[in-house]
């Protein structure tokens, strides 16, 4: 199994009527399911070695109704992940 290492150097996210007990909740353990996010990307498992990304603007998450901090996880985790392969693909 190959080793791979991504490198973002800025990660910007905009929560746009968010309490900030939930965005804090959200972000927690965000790392955990971004690489779940991430494991499942074609462009990321046919890369080998490393892969420097300078910035990620995944835009402003807005919510509707009652959203759970684990939903909202999900959303900004999907986001970044969608944001670097799209990076990825632009680099090919």
């Amino acid at each position: 199994m190959s080793k791979q290492q991504l490198n973002i150097d800025s990660l910007r996210i905009r929560l746009k009527g968010v309490a900030p007990d939930m965005a804090r909740t959200a972000m927690k353990d965000l790392g955990h399911e971004l690489i779940a996010q991430l494991a499942s990307s074609r462009q990321l498992s046919q890369r080998v070695g490393r892969v420097g990304i300078p910035e990620i603007d995944i835009g402003t998450v807005q919510l509707s109704g009652q959203t759970r901090p684990d939903r909202l996880q999900r959303m900004i985790a999907r986001n970044i992940a969608a944001s670097i392969d799209s990076k990825m693909k632009q680099t090919e």
